[in-house]
């Protein structure tokens, strides 16, 4: 993780990129992430979310069947692409 100072304070930043690269697509069409961008975000501790996943992680919030603190655990502890199967653990 990296660390960023503000205000003479440093804080652990965990990278974050959520990404729709195929929207034009029909989901069907899409093509996977590209294993070279997963091994990336692997490398520098990242993590990359689909917006079709993001979706999908709001609505378990949504139905109760996940809580705002495990989501927060998801974002700062998982790397390289997030799929649905590790937030319902």
């Amino acid at each position: 993780m990296d660390e960023i100072e503000d205000n003479c304070q440093y804080k652990e930043v965990h990278a974050l990129l959520i990404i729709n690269p195929f929207r034009t697509k029909a989901l069907n069409e899409r093509e996977p992430i590209h294993e070279k961008q997963i091994n990336l975000a692997i490398k520098y501790n990242s993590l990359i979310i689909e917006t079709t996943t993001l979706l999908q992680i709001f609505e378990l919030f949504q139905r109760g069947e996940i809580d705002s603190e495990r989501c927060r655990e998801v974002f700062k502890t998982q790397i390289g692409l997030l799929k649905i199967e590790d937030v319902k653990k």
